[in-house]
């Protein structure tokens, strides 16, 4: 039995151990108390995983929808439907920024969206006025201008969206000849959204997804970064690395 599933039997049993004296009133409240927000997380975690894909789907829906008709389209028309669906998100974000800020669902829902149409307009615009570039290029655009909702709207899931983007950046550079030793300010631009998210409660579940998103991509990007500069030590730079995760998952988090 799962913990969810063994904490609404005991809530459900409450009142009839208050009923046979087995419990008093004060003391199913304090059990009601101490295992009522259990619960609680769970279902705004499930909401929360709902919520994100839901929203996904959606942004992926418009893509491919314009995709399809994209031939057939005049070009001041693609602008428009390219442009458009992220101005109206970016509406609907600040909406919700004067309404329901609170709502970590909604946050992170409308972000997954925002930073999926922030791809698809650089993409489209680029396409229909045969603007020149290359992957590279691409990726640091969309990671720069997809930086400000992690702070504007205080979201995880497009933070290490953030990090990932950055060290594919970091690998694509390296490996058509470029320098990728910009990943570190860029990673360093994403450290105080994850230096507040830590101090307001080291034990969230959002604490320990970017802190796992910082572990692997900090193992792949300093490889990267460092092979130019320091070729042959890829042993001894990981190893460093590793420790220091070690040291300061001890010292972070004790218990």
């Amino acid at each position: 039995m799962s913990n969810n599933r063994a904490i609404r039997w005991l809530l459900s049993e409450l009142p009839g151990l208050v009923k046979s004296d087995v419990l008093t009133d004060d003391e199913a409240g304090r059990l009601k108390t101490h295992y009522g927000p259990m619960i609680e997380s769970g279902r705004n975690v499930a909401l929360l995983v709902s919520s994100v894909i839901g929203s996904v789907l959606v942004g992926a829906g418009i893509i491919l929808l314009f995709a399809h008709n994209w031939s057939g389209l005049s070009r001041w028309l693609r602008t428009v439907l390219a442009v458009g669906p992220l101005v109206a998100a970016q509406a609907v974000g600040v909406w919700g920024i004067c309404r329901c800020k609170g709502s970590t669902a909604w946050r992170e829902s409308i972000a997954a969206m925002i930073f999926l149409l922030i791809a698809s307009s650089i993409a489209l615009v680029g396409q229909t006025y045969h603007i020149p570039g290359d992957l590279g290029s691409f990726l640091i655009v969309w990671m720069l201008l997809a930086l400000p909702l992690v702070y504007v709207l205080d979201v995880s899931l497009v933070c290490v969206c953030y990090l990932v983007g950055i060290t594919s950046w970091a690998g694509y550079a390296q490996e058509t000849g470029g320098h990728a030793v910009l990943f570190w300010l860029l990673f360093l631009l994403a450290l105080p959204h994850v230096w507040m998210v830590y101090r307001r409660d080291r034990e969230s579940p959002r604490v320990a997804l970017e802190g796992w998103a910082i572990a692997v991509c900090l193992v792949s990007a300093v490889g990267v970064t460092m092979e130019k500069c320091l070729p042959g030590l890829w042993i001894i730079d990981r190893s460093g690395m590793f420790s220091v995760f070690y040291l300061v998952g001890t010292y972070w988090f004790r218990r």
